[in-house]
């Protein structure tokens, strides 16, 4: 696998479509990528940014981030025992 096996590629075609490509669809007889109308990808962009903020705001993406004890965390954080 390359470097860019890991990475999307976004672009627009010939017809005003935004195309994402992802290196693990399948190629078809319609090609390996999505295609969104540009209100379409928009709505995409905010929803991904939404949820990515989401994500990083959760009590699992902190202790992945910091590599800390999920029992610890809840002691020291929440103020609770884990079960």
């Amino acid at each position: 696998m390359t470097q860019n096996d890991y990475y999307l590629e976004v672009g627009c075609d010939l017809y005003g479509k935004v195309v994402i490509n992802h290196p693990k669809i399948q190629q078809d007889e319609r090609g390996g990528h999505i295609t969104f109308t540009p209100q379409q990808a928009r709505h995409l962009a905010k929803l991904l940014v939404e949820k990515a903020d989401e994500a990083e705001k959760s009590p699992r993406a902190y202790v992945r981030r910091k590599h800390v004890d999920m029992r610890q965390f809840e002691r020291d954080m929440l103020g609770k025992e884990s079960i």
